[in-house]
């Protein structure tokens, strides 16, 4: 699978992200 790399722009884009992911179980690194 591809590798995707986001740059989100603020704290909110942040948490939507991390929480997208941990519904989802995408492994992600900090």
């Amino acid at each position: 699978m591809e590798t995707l790399i986001m740059h989100p722009e603020n704290q909110t884009q942040l948490k939507a992200l991390k929480a997208f992911a941990k519904a989802l179980k995408v492994p992600f690194e900090r």
